[in-house]
């Protein structure tokens, strides 16, 4: 636990697994994380659970960050 709450981590990639990771990651506490994605989120994405549980993960990071 020492190590996560220590690390700087990169996730990239917020397809099913890449959005799995990186909850577990930030509700486990690490120092900083840096989610990295290229692909385009589209206004039909939004209807998709994959991609609200992606864009709920954004939202919550960016209140952390800022």
């Amino acid at each position: 636990m020492h190590r996560l709450a220590n690390a700087h981590v990169l996730i990239s990639g917020m397809r099913g697994l890449g959005v799995e990771i990186a909850k577990n990651i930030i509700l486990g506490g690490a120092k900083s994380v840096i989610v990295h994605d290229v692909g385009k989120v589209d206004y039909p994405d939004l209807s998709s659970q994959v991609k609200k549980t992606h864009l709920d993960i954004l939202i919550e990071f960016n209140r952390l960050i800022f």
